[in-house]
Order: C-alpha cells, then structure tokens, then sequence
C-alpha cells in the first residue's frame, strides 16, 4: 500500500516543478445542502434503498502561497431507507432502517495551469466512513460500519468567463481496512456483539462541479456526484449467541451505490 502512495507523491512532487503556475484564490470555504438516494446491497441475501438528506462542508488553502494544497472536507447525511432481505429461516422480510453516513477526509494536492482557462489538480489523502445502520421490527439490530481509505484521484477545472466554471473529478479509494459491529444483543440480551474486520474491496467517486460567481467573493457551486464501493467477505468471528452456545458470524460481499447533489456555497477568503 504504501508503493501506491509514495507513486502518487512523485506524480505530484514532479508535477509541482513542472508548472509554477497556479490559481487566482488562496483559500476558501463552503458549506452546503446535500442530497444522495442510496441502495446497499448483499447480493442473494438482503437490500437497503431510499433518501438520505444531510450537510456537506470543506476548506481549502493554498501552501504558502505554492501550486500544493491541503483541502479538509466532510459531510453528514441521514434517512429511513427500506430493508427488503429475509431471516435465517429464509422467510422474506420488509421493514425500515434508520441511517445515518458520516465522511471525513484530509487531501493533499497539485495544481497545475494547463491552460489559462483550464486548470488540473492530482491529490491523495486520507478517509475515514462511518455508517450507523438500525433495522426495526422483529428480529432488528444495530449495525455500525467504518472504513478506513486511501483517496487517489484528480480534478479538472474549465473557466468559460470569469464568473462561470465546469470540472469533473474522479477518485480511486484504496481500501485499508473496514470493520463491522452487529448489536445482536438488541435482539437476545445474552448474545454477545461480534466485531468482523474487513480487509478488500475497493470505492470509487465521480462528480462534476459547476461554479457560478454570485458576489465578489461568494460563489453558488452545484456538484452532481455518484459514489461506489464493493468490500469482500469480512473475516470470521465465533461468538457466544447463548450463554450455552456458539455462532459464527461475518459481513458478506457486499456493494452500494450513492447518487445524488450537492448545493454550496463557498466564500474566498483571500
């Protein structure tokens, strides 16, 4: 893992020599309304769909004054999704979850000046996701899930006038590691609440970003995106289901797709 990173870092270490140029703002900061329908899968096993609505923010500052950049960013969304999956028995059930999905993210990258219209950014960085899942009814249980991640990926940025811009971005994210606790206790106090760890899979996330300057120094952005991950089966645990006795337990392969927009508003504090 850590061969991929240093690779990215050379690709931008030599891509900051290459082009001096850089950006007309130093800094800026956004805050903005989020909206995604997700749809969880494990394939053969169980679902999850519906609407998530939360808050996206992110800063970003130029490195004195240089083509680097550090960007922090996050965002928080929340929903009731649907569950359509069945019980260990194999009778089908339908019922609600309450979600909630947390991303936190720190990127280090590189402008560089193609063009003076046409602007290009290669950044890596670290993630972490949190995922909060509550089944209810009978049989129901918590469920919390993270991820760690390594973001690869790059952004292009085109000025048609000065107070209008479109870009598209693409990220590859290195999965480092996952796991995943089941409260099984919320459904037999007795049982015990196995912890899987998750060590493949992989995510992906692409956008386009349309920027429109509203006043001098604050700008509307709309940012349609679409996100991806596919995790391997977890490890397995043995655990104790009854103080008199033991189950197996692991996270399947499994896959979700996010889609929806984001609308920010970001403010130039230079």
């Amino acid at each position: 893992m850590w061969r991929i990173g240093f690779f990215l870092f050379s690709i931008l270490f030599f891509s900051s020599l290459s082009w001096g140029h850089v950006e007309n703002y130093k800094s800026y900061a956004s805050l903005g309304l989020m909206y995604g329908h997700v749809l969880y899968r494990e394939p053969s096993i169980m679902k999850e769909y519906g609407d998530l609505w939360g808050i996206q923010g992110s800063f970003y500052t130029r490195v004195n004054e240089t083509a680097w950049y550090i960007k922090p960013e996050g965002d928080f969304v929340m929903g009731s999704l649907v569950y359509d999956g069945r019980y260990s028995s194999g009778e089908p059930v339908k019922s609600v979850t309450t979600d909630t999905i947390f991303n936190v993210r720190l990127l280090l990258g590189v402008n560089i000046n193609i063009e003076p219209q046409f602007t290009l950014k290669l950044f890596t960085g670290g993630g972490y996701r949190s995922l909060t899942d509550k089944i209810h009814g009978t049989g129901g249980y918590r469920r919390e899930i993270t991820y760690s991640y390594l973001p690869i990926g790059f952004e292009t940025e085109l000025a048609f006038t000065p107070d209008a811009s479109l870009g598209f971005s693409f990220e590859y994210d290195v999965f480092l590691e996952g796991k995943v606790k089941s409260y099984l206790s919320d459904v037999s106090a007795s049982s015990e609440d196995p912890l899987n760890k998750q060590t493949e899979g992989y995510g992906l996330r692409l956008k386009l970003i349309s920027t429109y300057r509203l006043e001098d120094n604050y700008w509307l952005t709309v940012e349609p995106y679409y996100q991806y991950w596919e995790i391997e089966d977890s490890e397995k645990v043995r655990f104790n289901r009854t103080t008199l006795s033991y189950s197996e337990a692991f996270e399947p392969h499994n896959d979700s797709r996010f889609y929806g927009v984001v609308v920010s508003l970001r403010m130039s504090l230079n």
